[in-house]
């Protein structure tokens, strides 16, 4: 009923941080871009893992570069790797407060 979001008197002594992380809507939409793209090159293998999970993404050692970064610019395109980016800096937020402050957390979604 609050639109997604608790409310800070529910909790004494608290504070709301929102870390501009997306919706799970635009966070699903992203995701399915991003497996598109892994189906399309990334080639399966019998385990069902994609040689581009695989190996971890290009060949950066000798790899043809003017594919990796024709690569690059359509993997980012899915906006999946901005969602990692803000849930990672996110959690390392947390653990700096858990770690340095032995504060309290509650992460909602």
């Amino acid at each position: 009923m609050g639109g997604g979001s608790e409310s800070s008197s529910n909790y004494f002594q608290s504070e709301i941080v929102f870390f501009g992380i997306d919706n799970i809507h635009a966070m699903r939409e992203s995701f399915a871009r991003f497996r598109d793209y892994l189906d399309t090159h990334g080639a399966a293998s019998s385990d069902g893992m994609s040689s581009f999970l695989r190996h971890g993404g290009w060949t950066w050692g000798g790899g043809n570069l003017s594919s990796m970064s024709a690569s690059v610019s359509t993997l980012g395109d899915s906006g999946w790797l901005i969602h990692v980016q803000s849930v990672l800096a996110g959690s390392a937020w947390i653990a700096a407060r858990v770690a340095l402050e032995s504060a309290a957390v509650l992460v909602h979604c």
